[in-house]
């Protein structure tokens, strides 16, 4: 399989693959005329978000919401068709170390469950005599 080629950086060194260029190579590898078609329709939308230099690994989640906002009313396997698309071009751009995270998942959010400390207890503590205490208490001793 042929590399994407680069967009032409400053001063003769080569820049970062740009969005259009992999797309293209992604159609290319893709042998189902159908399946190619039905891919091309779709990431054409997502070419069109950008200017020609930009680069893959600039890709978000954002992108993808706005590339898949065009079929918020269509069926749902409409809408299922478009998102393998964008799967299957997030797939192969990952095999090719163009992207290193999936811009179609959105980040989540930091965890709110709260986060167990372990470590030694210092029996000795007046917190800690308390609660043996209460515990005794508790247990009839």
């Amino acid at each position: 399989m042929a590399s994407v080629p680069p967009y032409p950086g400053r001063n003769g060194r080569p820049g970062l693959p740009r969005v259009a260029a992999a797309v293209e190579h992604f159609l290319d590898s893709i042998q189902d005329p159908a399946t190619r078609a039905d891919y091309a329709q779709t990431l054409a939308h997502l070419i069109d978000l950008f200017p020609a230099w930009f680069p893959v690994v600039g890709l978000d989640c954002e992108h993808y919401e706005a590339v898949m906002s065009r079929w918020d009313d269509a069926a749902p396997a409409t809408r299922n068709r478009h998102l393998s698309a964008l799967t299957s071009f997030t797939n192969w751009a990952q095999q090719q170390n163009l992207l290193g995270s999936d811009p179609a998942s959105p980040t989540p959010p930091p965890s709110t469950t709260p986060q167990t400390v372990t470590g030694t207890v210092d029996h000795s503590s007046p917190a800690t005599t308390a609660v043996q205490g209460r515990e005794e208490d508790r247990n009839g001793d």
